[in-house]
């Protein structure tokens, strides 16, 4: 028992030991791109989300639809998607058309378009990648710069971003009749990453710095002005964000219950309330040995039951019937000898005499008898039955012998 006290003991310690550790210990970070309103990560978008909803509690929301499926909404809204690369269908890209003819503001954030970027006969080009990264680096340049241009509402502005957070500018005909350069890079030939297209009644932006919106982003300094600056081209129209095509963050259920403070003392308590259930129940607990009987062998009584049936009913020739299907079915189990078969009558009968000792006539004489009774064409008494009976009987000891 002190040995069982002591150990338990030595458990709770550890437990609290690796609990203490793992509480105290900083966050691990993961560095993938989700754009998710949950996503607290550097790469997610909760703060970008909550500010918004903070600001414009009516008119901000976020959906996990299409364009297409937007489309139907009769009202004017800004519309807003935030992915890496953008992979629209053709239902998508004449959605978003529809959608800006109708008058609404639809703002692409994204690296490329696909077949989009087509429509709008514009492209993106990579600039960064691990290497030239590695070089950016070692040259002692830490960040890059992206010049807001000067328009009615804002003067040009200068704001410095690590390159890891631009990625990829705008190419193509942005400097034809139609189209709005709201932004450009000054390290990278004076491309465009921010460029507004009219369309109908509305119009289409596309900017190529998905990785600015995201927590990471939107704390860096004070460049979460350049994000202000962006959505002031919504006029005040309702922002509708999707998340339609961004994945779907893979997170498992435990990894939410422990990011919210109260599941997660929910959590700790149960598992509490189970160690103290192993502790108090781990005492070995010696159940009750019911009693075990004999069971009553009721053969017997059967057997007797079935005789006084027959021997009230006075149905003898019948018991003698029942008794030779009996016999007949033992024999052809013990010895593969089916004393039914009459044409087999010569080669059977023989065998079972030499296996019994008996004579060879002295059995056909009895099986031909019993055949004569099963078949109801011969009438017998109380004795009769009692010597076919005990005849079969005999012959079986014999077999079994």
């Amino acid at each position: 028992m002190k040995f069982n006290r002591l150990f338990v003991i030595g458990v709770l310690a550890f437990l609290v030991i690796v609990f203490v550790m793992e509480y105290r210990m900083p966050k691990k970070f993961q560095w993938v791109p989700t754009y998710s309103q949950r996503d607290k990560q550097p790469f997610g978008c909760y703060v970008f989300d909550s500010v918004l909803k903070a600001s414009l509690p009516q008119d901000y929301r976020v959906e996990r639809k299409t364009f297409y499926q937007l489309k139907g909404d009769t009202s004017r809204k800004a519309f807003l998607m935030v992915a890496d690369e953008a992979v629209f269908q053709k239902t998508d890209v004449s959605a978003i058309l529809e959608l800006a003819q109708k008058g609404n503001v639809i703002m692409l954030v994204s690296n490329s378009l696909g077949k989009m970027a087509d429509t709008l006969h514009l492209n993106s080009v990579n600039h960064y990648n691990p290497m030239t990264l590695t070089k950016h680096a070692q040259a002692g340049n830490g960040r890059d710069t992206l010049v807001w241009q000067q328009d009615s509402i804002y003067d040009e502005r200068e704001f410095r971003f690590y390159p890891q957070l631009l990625l990829t500018t705008i190419v193509g005909k942005t400097d034809t009749l139609g189209y709005h350069v709201l932004c450009r890079s000054k390290s990278h030939y004076q491309d465009a990453m921010a460029v507004r297209m009219p369309m109908g009644r509305g119009c289409i932006i596309w900017v190529t710095t998905p990785l600015v919106f995201t927590n990471y982003g939107i704390l860096d300094e004070d460049n979460y002005l350049y994000i202000f600056r962006l959505l002031s081209q919504f006029g005040g129209l309702p922002i509708v964000r999707t998340e339609a095509y961004t994945p779907i963050a893979k997170e498992s259920p435990l990894r939410y219950i422990l990011s919210q403070p109260p599941l997660r003392w929910a959590l700790y308590l149960a598992l509490l309330t189970i160690l103290l259930f192993m502790v108090f129940t781990a005492r070995r607990r010696q159940r009750a040995i019911p009693l075990v009987t004999e069971p009553d062998n009721m053969s017997l009584a059967f057997a007797k039951q079935i005789g006084t049936l027959y021997a009230q009913q006075k149905d003898y020739a019948d018991a003698v019937s029942k008794k030779y299907t009996y016999f007949a079915e033992e024999l052809r189990t013990l010895l593969h000898i089916d004393i039914t078969d009459v044409a087999a009558d010569s080669r059977n009968l023989k065998r079972l005499a030499f296996i019994t000792g008996m004579e060879e006539q002295q059995l056909a004489g009895l099986v031909d008898e019993l055949r004569q009774i099963a078949s109801g064409m011969r009438q017998i008494g109380a004795n009769d039955m009692g010597h076919y009976i005990g005849r079969m009987n005999e012959i079986v000891e014999k077999v079994k012998g």
